[in-house]
């Protein structure tokens, strides 16, 4: 039955319900818009509730066409039933602003008025199931192609757009291939109808599945270019590599000898010249890094194995191959075993002196391969690379330390000195960070739950402090009427629990934010002057807003951020880059294939990579980018290896895939690198230094 307005009754009515049984919610989303600034959205979900200890079943499902701005939201409900094997396809016709049909197979289901006068520029902000949504359904959602009709007649097609395929393939027949997260792109201008197709299908019981993962940590079922059978294909590939590593060893580009020498100090460095932003080695020698993370990679990532036995085919080999590297979690669970089938690999390929000949053979390959060096998470000897130190053990009163406490900055001071230690003298240090990404983002709810505190302490009394002398022109009593206190003096506020106005918090992170990242960079600077600091690698879009991004910009010597997205800079982010007028260089990017679900790998984000040779032009064009924007100094790909099929870990619900699951690497589980990518990125990086050169002198004669 198809119900106008009634969804929100029924909300009512399972919140209503919600004392008898605990509920979980099934939530997958076929496409979503948002403008931020109106709140005014479009979108059509597929979403049922059901009992927590049972899994969703379709014959409660239902879609939801939603439309307005937030809070005033109208809504459409198709209730008929949904059934398995049946091909869906869903339209949704703008008529006008104020009016939005929904057909679903070319039946007209409904319309909503939307109750807006224009449709602002909206944005989609992905595909699939939210974060938060339950995994427990008897089913799974395949979608096809998504398209954006404009006014002018044109289609965009958002997903599945090289292989008029399915969007999302299930992984073992199990769980999705993607779960939605924020980001994507914009949609046309004058949007006039999205359309999608879809179906579903059955997932299998995890318990009465058989094996999926064989003995070298490959999906048994499946076939492709590069997979390993036996032990002999060992022998094989190394034979392979070794002729092409020795070729390309020795064909490499030698144009960068032509390249200016600067001034070398024994560390690395950063200097404009030409008007471009160049990394400057200890040496003097000016260059556009390309770096490779997580190398050499030899024990991570590994995969939990603990519940799930079942699903491996053999952790050992039958001629007793010693089953070494079934290990405890790194993630610190209890009682749960991980297996590590990369260092399993290694052992077999290399022999009883693998991890020395896995070094060896990483060092050569990332030389061959055209890399600058190492990126994160990863180290090898007399090659650059870049540490991430932590500040655990440093006490936080919400998710920060109080930098304003002077036994806390003792406490922080003499960790970082720790973690530092010898290295200060390394002239491979390319520069250092403390945190990475979200974690080292200062949040509105840290204010908050700050000053509800009731007692008195330093980061406490630093905000009222700033509130009243930048908030309040000083008054007291002013702030006291604003935050709806009951204290006559400000020494009592400080002890008092606060509901602070929310109209101030913004201005209160802000001050916190920006007293904090200037401390990490002070006591960097007193522990070593001599390496770069990068900040903490902030993610734009994964921050509270842009103002994080200008904050941080103050305090480091080299903007590091990480960023997954098809494109190099948008035009927020390129704005934020000119304003901050500090140099940059990226952390993290990547591009993983996900082979349309046939090897049991996850798509990661929003990133729709069909293949190795899809990855490689991806790159490519990234490079690309990068090499010809001033600021950049380098860019560092993550990562060498892939993940597990079955997911790294992490997770608290056993599963069939547990954490992330995606072929990251430039080479497979079996230590085979991945030809049709890692010949493109090679040629890419090759020349990166000279084509860089070349447009810093084209900039400073004004050629274009």
């Amino acid at each position: 039955m198809i119900g106008f307005y009634r969804f929100m009754v029924q909300l009512s009515l399972l919140f209503l319900s919600g004392s008898c049984f605990s509920q979980s919610i099934y939530r997958f989303t076929l496409f979503e818009g948002a403008a931020v600034d109106s709140g005014f959205q479009l979108k059509v979900e597929i979403e049922n509730t059901c009992r927590s200890k049972e899994e969703c079943s379709l014959n409660d499902a239902k879609i939801v066409f939603s439309a307005g701005n937030k809070g005033r939201l109208r809504y459409l409900v198709y209730n008929k039933p949904l059934n398995y094997g049946e091909a869906y396809e869903l339209t949704v016709d703008v008529r006008s602003p104020q009016r939005f049909d929904l057909k679903i197979n070319d039946m007209h289901v409904g319309t909503i008025s939307s109750g807006v006068d224009t449709i602002p520029t909206l944005k989609y902000s992905g595909f699939g199931m939210p974060h938060w949504s339950s995994w427990r359904a008897q089913y799974y959602v395949r979608q096809g192609r998504v398209d954006f009709g404009s006014g002018d007649g044109q289609s965009i097609t958002v997903f599945g757009k090289r292989r008029n395929g399915w969007l999302r393939r299930p992984i073992f027949g199990r769980e999705p291939l993607q779960k939605m997260t924020n980001g994507g792109g914009q949609f046309p201008v004058s949007l006039k109808s999205v359309r999608t197709n879809f179906e579903f299908e059955r997932m299998v019981e995890l318990s009465k599945m058989k094996p999926i993962v064989d003995s070298y940590g490959q999906l048994i079922n499946s076939e492709y270019e590069g997979k390993v059978v036996s032990d002999s294909d060992f022998g094989n590939t190394i034979q392979q590599e070794d002729s092409i590593l020795d070729a390309w060893l020795s064909s490499n580009s030698i144009a960068d000898a032509d390249l200016p020498k600067l001034t070398g100090t024994g560390y690395y460095r950063v200097e404009k010249y030409n008007s471009f932003w160049w990394l400057v080695s200890p040496t003097g020698d000016i260059s556009f890094y390309r770096g490779l993370s997580s190398v050499p990679g030899t024990e991570w990532p590994s995969t939990p194995v603990t519940g799930r036995e079942h699903l491996f085919e053999s952790l050992s080999r039958d001629d007793g191959f010693p089953n070494r590297w079934l290990v405890d979690s790194p993630w610190g669970e209890r009682g749960t075993k991980y297996f590590s089938f990369t260092a399993s690999n290694l052992e077999r390929k290399y022999g009883e002196k693998w991890m020395d000949r896995n070094k060896k053979n990483t060092e050569r390959r990332l030389k061959a391969w055209g890399f600058s060096g190492a990126g994160k998470w990863g180290q090898l000897e007399n090659f650059p690379y870049f540490p991430v130190l932590n500040r655990d053990g440093v006490p936080v009163v919400v998710e920060h330390p109080d930098i304003f406490d002077p036994h806390v900055r003792s406490i922080f001071y003499d960790r970082i000195k720790e973690q530092i230690g010898s290295r200060i003298n390394d002239s491979n240090v390319v520069g250092w960070s403390i945190g990475n990404e979200y974690s080292e983002i200062i949040k509105k709810h840290e204010v908050v739950k700050t000053l509800k505190i009731p007692r008195d302490f330093p980061l406490k009394r630093n905000f009222i402090d700033y509130a009243i002398v930048n908030l309040y022109d000083g008054n007291y009593e002013k702030l006291s009427k604003s935050w709806k206190s009951s204290t006559k003096t400000r020494d009592a506020l400080y002890s008092a629990a606060i509901d602070v106005a929310p109209s101030d918090v913004e201005s209160l992170r802000l001050f916190y934010a920006d007293a904090y990242y200037q401390f990490l960079y002070r006591i960097i600077k007193e522990i070593d002057a001599n390496h770069l600091y990068f900040g903490f690698w902030i993610t734009p879009g994964w921050w509270e807003n842009s103002s994080d991004w200008l904050t941080l910009a103050k305090h480091v010597d080299v903007i590091g951020f990480d960023r997954y997205s098809i494109d190099f800079v948008n035009k927020e982010l390129a704005q934020l880059i000119f304003q901050a007028n500090k140099p940059i260089l990226v952390g993290e990017f990547s591009f993983p294939a996900h082979y349309s679900g046939s090897r049991g790998f996850g798509m990661y984000s929003n990133l729709d990579v069909e293949g190795d040779a899809d990855s490689g032009d991806f790159y490519s064009a990234w490079l690309s980018e990068a090499v010809i924007n001033p600021f950049c100094i380098g860019i560092n790909w993550f990562e060498y290896r892939d993940q597990p099929i079955t997911g790294r870990g992490s997770l608290d619900q056993l599963g069939l895939v547990i954490g992330e699951n995606h072929a990251f690497g430039l080479v497979s589980v079996t230590d085979t690198p991945k030809w049709h990518l890692v010949e493109k990125i090679r040629r890419s990086n090759v020349s990166a230094d000279s084509f860089r050169y070349l447009e810093s002198l084209k900039a400073n004669i004004g050629v274009k």
